[in-house]
């Protein structure tokens, strides 16, 4: 009698049978701080996700398709006093999940404590998203949530007039392969000037090279150098937006001037000049009691967000320009004037926080006031946010996601505490 044929077993596959480059595309669909405790697994693992040239860059490309929403709250000892007892940042995806949530440490200030101790600064360009940038009224902060470790740069000159106000820009320059900080330094205000309240006395730049940031044993960080022009030359009255969006080698702010039309102020690297470029040629461009004006960047081009004239509808214009060639209001073009329909928004309150992931698509967030018959105020802001996604394919705003209107117990939203973050393995000085 013939053996019974033998039963033909299916060979099981793990994950560790796959080819690497199958196994890296899996992996790097997870975040960091998984990622951080994978590489514990195996060597073959370890190998792959410690890999800066093949799975670090596949792992940031994702990630920038995907940013996380970052939000600083605080807690005052008592509401209104000013005194801040403890600061947390939190990171929310495009489906409302929370990515991180951590307590920053607490920070003392020879020269004021009763104020804020951080706030966030937005960093409009795709470039920097890396890291988080903070800032304290004297203190520049980069912070990266997957170490987590919060690195502080070299202090900065004090304002002139003693005051706790903080501005500047943060920008990257691929040229110089360097990321690079401005801080606007204020000075007394001039009575002569009919209402110019903080003159711009000065500036300085931090600059330091992208490659420290991934090297351990990198402790330069550079210091502060002014630049040599000593003061703004123009009288402002306002700086709107006090951190400017860095484009193509210049730092631009939008500011109020009472007696003059223009009201974009610029700083380029090469020239280290301030100067003052024509608005775009827009009828009620800004007034006094008007809108709100928002730069940011999009694919290499200064992007002005300005609420249009027609009801429930925002315009975008973009500055195209040579690299030489002077700044006009021929330079502006209107590239869309863009519908909001079924959004219960008022759109001045409207603000952009970047492009997505390079394509031209903005995501901006937006906030609205509502009475609140226990404030002494007579408006306060709403605890809550909803975040949009322009979509520039069909010239429409949407919603990311429903789970994104952000209900945040407790948190006055303001507008530098909002920004976008790619999660990433970076660190600066090492970990």
């Amino acid at each position: 009698m013939a053996d019974p044929p033998k039963k033909a077993w299916k060979q099981s596959t793990v994950l560790s049978d796959l080819p690497e480059e199958l196994l890296a595309e899996i992996l790097s669909r997870f975040r960091v701080r998984t990622l951080r405790k994978l590489r514990l697994v195996c060597k073959q693992w370890y190998n792959l996700l410690s890999n800066l040239e093949i799975f670090w860059t596949l792992h940031h490309e994702k990630s920038q398709k995907n940013p996380v929403l970052v939000y600083l709250s605080q807690k005052h000892e008592k509401e209104g006093t000013g005194c801040v007892t403890s600061c947390k940042i939190c990171g929310i995806d495009g489906n409302g999940v929370v990515t991180f949530d951590h307590s920053l440490p607490s920070l003392v200030h020879g020269r004021d404590d009763r104020r804020e101790i951080y706030e966030i600064v937005p960093s409009f360009s795709l470039q920097c998203r890396d890291f988080i940038w903070l800032s304290s009224p004297d203190m520049f902060y980069i912070y990266n949530p997957n170490i987590p470790k919060l690195i502080d740069l070299p202090e900065v000159t004090p304002n002139i007039d003693n005051s706790n106000w903080m501005a500047g820009g943060v920008g990257f320059d691929p040229t110089r392969n360097e990321y690079i900080i401005v801080h606007l330094i204020f000075g007394l205000p001039d009575s002569s000037t009919d209402g110019c309240q903080l003159p711009i006395a000065g500036c300085e730049i931090l600059s330091f090279c992208s490659t420290n940031v991934s090297t351990k044993n990198s402790s330069k960080k550079g210091r502060w150098r002014k630049i040599a022009q000593k003061c703004c030359p123009f009288k402002i009255d306002e700086v709107i937006n006090q951190w400017g969006t860095f484009v193509d080698g210049v730092f631009y702010w939008t500011i109020f001037v009472r007696k003059n039309e223009e009201n974009i102020l610029s700083l380029g690297l090469n020239k280290e000049k301030f100067e003052i470029i024509p608005p775009p040629p827009a009828e009620g461009f800004y007034t006094v009691d008007g809108d709100l004006v928002s730069v940011v960047e999009l694919k290499g081009h200064l992007c002005l967000v300005d609420p249009a004239a027609e009801p429930s509808a925002v315009e975008i214009w973009m500055l195209r320009k040579e690299s030489e060639e002077k700044i006009t209001e021929a330079s502006w073009t209107k590239e869309y004037s863009i519908s909001l329909p079924g959004f219960d928004i008022e759109k001045e309150w409207l603000h952009p926080l970047g492009d997505r992931d390079g394509d031209g698509g903005l995501i901006v967030y937006t906030t609205s006031r509502i009475e609140d018959e226990d404030s002494e105020l007579p408006l306060e802001y709403v605890p809550q946010c909803s975040v949009l996604y322009y979509n520039k394919q069909n010239n429409t705003f949407g919603r990311l996601e429903e789970d994104t209107n952000l209900k945040l117990a407790a948190l006055s939203i303001i507008r530098w505490r909002l920004c976008l973050y790619t999660d990433n393995f970076y660190v600066f000085g090492g970990s």
